[in-house]
């Protein structure tokens, strides 16, 4: 039995897979079914009207929606903000137009680097300048 502190509060517990102790993983139980609730019953609710309609904070909510507690289909409306430029996501880091611009700079980087390596394979080796 290994011992860990609280990600939450800080107290010594058990560790977990969760990293909470008792307290905080049913408060925040607690906190996950006040905001489903509130989505059941405000099925066309954004992230920020749910924070403000239980009072329950949008890192919590995020929180939850990254661990995909909430299933999109059925809250269209909630997500968190994309990492790159801010937009409502509902999965991943990034919305699909960051997600496509950062493919396409990998893409480029890496051909450029391919690119390089070539022309370094193909070219000829001299010990002398010649003038």
């Amino acid at each position: 039995m290994k011992f860990t502190n609280c990600s939450a509060c800080g107290k010594l517990c058990i560790e977990t897979l969760k990293k909470l102790c008792q307290a905080c993983f049913a408060q925040r139980e607690e906190n996950y079914q006040t905001v489903h609730q509130y989505l059941l019953k405000n099925k066309g609710a954004t992230t920020i009207q749910a924070s403000e309609g239980t009072g329950i904070s949008l890192k919590s909510i995020h929180t939850f929606i990254r661990e995909k507690r909430f299933i999109a289909t059925d809250f269209p409306n909630i997500g968190y903000p994309c990492e790159a430029c801010g937009t409502n996501v509902q999965e991943g880091k990034f919305c699909g137009s960051c997600a496509m611009r950062l493919q396409k700079e990998i893409y480029v980087l890496n051909l450029s680097r391919d690119r390089q390596a070539a022309v370094e394979e193909t070219s000829t080796y001299r010990t002398k300048r010649w003038k």
